[in-house]
């Protein structure tokens, strides 16, 4: 669930994993952010990742997409992604 300020929680039955929010480079569009938060967490996950960073790099992903104008404006690679949440 996205909360915001408050970032996003993510609970698969073993207690909410709470990740917080993340500053975006830039804020052109938050057109599809939503999507690809969602679209990078379920994909790290089916590729293994842990759940908190799949959420991580979820989180990031979306905050880096907000640079880009419409739903395809700006989306991050991998590494671009695990730099930002990273940081």
């Amino acid at each position: 669930m996205t909360c915001g300020d408050d970032g996003v929680v993510a609970d698969f039955g073993d207690g909410p994993v709470r990740v917080p929010p993340l500053d975006a480079p830039a804020v052109i569009d938050t057109t599809g952010a939503g999507d690809v938060l969602a679209g990078t967490t379920a994909a790290r996950l089916a590729l293994g990742d842990p759940l908190p960073e799949a959420l991580q790099l979820g989180m990031a992903a979306a905050a880096l997409s907000l640079a880009g104008a419409g739903g395809t404006g700006r989306l991050a690679t991998l590494a671009q992604s695990r730099e930002l949440a990273a940081a």
